[in-house]
């Protein structure tokens, strides 16, 4: 189970650069239901459910950028301990 584990760690975490974008697009797209809501002061459904559809899906956004992210750094993790545990193998 820890070989399935670390192999969708590496396979999520390879692409850091491209996590880091995707978090942040989707906290701009955050922002911007919130402003959206801020907008909204007349009390229009229309833009209300637009900007609770784009903070809902901007948090979707965020979670699979900031997923890419922690992988990415569970992946150097896991991959530092193997390198110390064949490195004391060695000795």
């Amino acid at each position: 189970m820890f070989e399935k584990i670390k192999r969708y760690t590496y396979i999520l975490g390879s692409y850091p650069q491209q996590s880091l974008r995707i978090f942040f697009s989707g906290l701009a797209a955050f922002i911007f239901g919130i402003a959206v809501l801020w907008y909204n002061q007349e009390a229009v459904n229309w833009i209300a459910i637009s900007g609770v559809v784009i903070i809902s899906l901007a948090v979707l956004i965020t979670l699979v950028g900031w997923i890419g992210i922690f992988a990415h750094r569970a992946s150097q993790i896991i991959h530092r301990a193997e390198q110390a545990r064949k490195l004391n193998k060695r000795l």
